[in-house]
């Protein structure tokens, strides 16, 4: 997250809706823990300020830890085996 925001004024008005109908998504399919909901909740209200770029870097966050946690060979995993 060190690029500047390269977009100075306001979104276009569809990109809202996608990232609105994106952290719906993630949440109806991960079945997020309390963390992760507080953090999607954060991500709703990143995107309703028009802060769209910070949302989905948070997004990102959630979906990348599950990710790692459910991938086999992760170190979290391996740990797990151990």
């Amino acid at each position: 997250m060190n690029q500047l925001n390269r977009h100075p004024g306001r979104y276009p008005d569809h990109l809202y809706a996608e990232v609105t109908a994106l952290v719906q998504q993630t949440e109806y399919l991960i079945g997020p823990d309390p963390f992760e909901q507080e953090v999607l909740q954060t991500v709703s209200k990143l995107t309703e300020e028009g802060s769209l770029k910070m949302a989905l870097f948070r997004l990102h966050e959630i979906i990348d830890a599950r990710l790692e946690r459910r991938t086999p060979g992760s170190s979290n995993m391996q740990q797990q085996s151990h």
